[in-house]
């Protein structure tokens, strides 16, 4: 939101939001017991951007411009990060085998040129070509949305009760040629891109008709919104637990899609309300180190697996005696280490590399000189 200003409920959801996607890449540490968040991680980054789509008013600009500005802020790092993965991916595979496994790069290009994208990337080109989808269901004859909506929900249904035959046809074959591999991972991608639109489209609808209210700082209203957050998820963890899970990155619904939805928009509520709680307390110190990060979400969720900072702080943290005993105890030290190793790389993209997140350079003013005859 260039040129606006941010909306710090927005920043503090993406900040809790990271923060639940890096717990989730930690391997074992979250436990069991934070599994259930898969359901609404992605789904929250949806709706977020969806929202911030209707406050900017994207719908008035042109398409053309439009389709330049999006594919600069999510294609042009799509391709840039794939190549520092595949370059990282090199240097680890030596570093530890002192030789590289070209088939690991094969199918990573492969991912990539499928637009399935490789590890968290993905995410940046379901974002693009679900943002397409909502743009063109927004732009179109008012006689057409209602039509293109219900076509875009038929299709998530579809793609649901499709999950199984494709997986059963991967899987059913140990060994599969190159073409069959890029069709595989273009299903993939293509099958989740009408749920990802639905999500991106409810958070416009939402960022339509709702605006954060300027509320100040009161107890009742804090602790009140800490409880809505708390009531929605744990609904959210209930249905989960029901449904067996979901996770949008691998269109994987659970047993029920009627049960994933309401779950995951559960989830997402839950945790604006807890964003709006924190940001009622007005504890100016937090919340600009919460919306800072939050802003920056974006990087950091480029770097924190593939650069390895998430696995350093997990070994930072497990020379503490005190926290290694235990996940829970642990977890909140891995964040807080893992976002202070990420700072100076946000820093360092930002100011030196910000065509890598789709930025431009800030022109530096040109020195003014003056001649006096």
């Amino acid at each position: 939101m260039s040129g606006k200003r941010r909306i710090e409920e927005i920043d503090v959801a993406r900040f809790i939001g990271i923060c639940l996607v890096a717990l989730q890449h930690s391997g074992n540490l979250h436990g069991k017991n934070l599994d259930f968040v898969m359901i609404f991680i992605m789904p929250l980054f949806f709706s977020l951007s969806g929202y911030t789509s209707a406050l900017v008013k994207e719908r008035s600009i042109p398409f053309k411009t439009y389709l330049a500005k999006k594919a600069r802020a999510l294609m042009l790092p799509y391709l840039y990060f794939t190549f520092i993965y595949i370059i990282i991916n090199f240097l680890y595979q030596f570093k530890n085998t002192r030789s590289i496994d070209f088939s690991i790069t094969k199918e990573m290009i492969i991912k990539a040129l499928s637009f399935y994208g490789v590890s968290v990337l993905w995410f940046l080109s379901a974002l693009f070509f679900a943002d397409l989808i909502m743009q063109g269901l927004l732009r179109a004859a008012k006689n057409l949305r209602l039509l293109i909506f219900l076509a875009i929900v038929a299709l998530s249904i579809t793609a649901h009760f499709l999950t199984n035959p494709v997986a059963d046809w991967w899987y059913g074959t140990a060994e599969h040629s190159d073409f069959e591999m890029y069709l595989f991972y273009l299903i993939n991608a293509v099958m989740r891109l009408p749920m990802c639109a639905l999500y991106l489209f409810g958070g416009y609808f939402a960022g339509s008709i709702f605006r954060y209210p300027r509320a100040k700082k009161k107890l009742p209203a804090v602790i009140l919104h800490f409880v809505y957050g708390a009531v929605c998820l744990a609904l959210c963890y209930l249905l989960a637990a029901i449904n067996d899970g979901g996770n949008l990155a691998t269109f994987y619904y659970g047993k029920h899609l009627y049960l994933y939805i309401p779950a995951s928009i559960l989830g997402t509520v839950g945790t604006l309300f807890v964003s709006h709680a924190i940001v009622l307390t007005d504890f100016r110190w937090l919340l600009k180190a919460l919306t800072y990060l939050g802003e920056n979400s974006l990087i950091i969720l480029l770097t924190h697996l593939d650069f390895y900072l998430l696995y350093a702080a997990v070994l930072l943290t497990s020379n503490i005696p005190v926290l290694s005993f235990h996940g829970i105890t642990r977890m909140p030290m891995v964040l807080a280490v893992m976002m202070i190793i990420e700072v100076p790389f946000i820093v360092l993209i930002k100011k030196c590399f910000p065509f890598l997140i789709g930025r431009k350079a800030r022109k530096k003013p040109e020195s003014l000189t003056h001649t006096e005859s």
